[in-house]
Parts: C-alpha cells; sequence; structure tokens
C-alpha cells in the first residue's frame, strides 16, 4: 500500500483540482442564531446575515457554478426541546443560501446549532 502526504493538492494550472468520482461539499458552515448570527466553522462561507426570527442568508467566498446544488441542513438546540426543522426559505442562488428555522408548531425560531452543507 502507498502514503500519500501532501498539503496542497493543485491542478497543472494551479487551481483547484478536478476530483473524478467524488462528491465534495462546494460550501458548509455551522453557526447560532441566537442573539447575534455568529458563524463557528465554515468552508466556502464567508458571512451571515440576520433576516429577522429564524432567517438566515449564508453567503458564499466563492459563487457555485449553478443553483441546482443539493443542500442539507440540520438545526438544533441544546436544551431537551428537540422540535427544530430548517428548510431553504426564499431560494437558492450560485451566491447564497437563504434559511429558515422553525420550531415545531410552524412558528420560526432562533436556534442554537444551524448548519448547512452545499454538494453539486
Amino acid at each position: 500500500m502507498s502514503t500519500i502526504r501532501a498539503d496542497t493538492f493543485e491542478n497543472t494550472a494551479g487551481g483547484a483540482p478536478t476530483l473524478t468520482g467524488l462528491y465534495t461539499a462546494q460550501a458548509w458552515g455551522n453557526w447560532t442564531q441566537v442573539g447575534t448570527h455568529t458563524l463557528h466553522n465554515s468552508g466556502n462561507v464567508s458571512s451571515l446575515t440576520d433576516g429577522g426570527v429564524g432567517i438566515t442568508t449564508a453567503s458564499f467566498s466563492n459563487s457555485l457554478s449553478a443553483s441546482t446544488y443539493s443542500l442539507g441542513v440540520a438545526a438544533g438546540q441544546s436544551s431537551n426541546d428537540p422540535y427544530r426543522y430548517m428548510g431553504v426559505y426564499t431560494g437558492k442562488t450560485t451566491s447564497s443560501v437563504q434559511t429558515a428555522t422553525m420550531h415545531d408548531n410552524v412558528s420560526r425560531y432562533d436556534s442554537e446549532y444551524n448548519s448547512i452543507m452545499a454538494v453539486l
């Protein structure tokens, strides 16, 4: 068996390599909506915009090549009240996605834990 160790992979022109047969996240991030929107960790998410109770727009650092990406989302709370839902609110563009976090009674709610992952 061979082991490859490297800090950086680039294509021959110096850009991102093509990963044949692999489907990687084009953007991902996790944040809190409680109080000030705070982005904790991310890849290709540059900023968050608070659109009101339960509404967050995540802007991508580098636009995606199409707005037809798959979006995985999750929301949760640290309390014993697990009934939080997140989905796309007004649509997806190549430069951002707006999400809404809902409580089980279908009212918007600022959630403590929120995550997205876009795959194209």
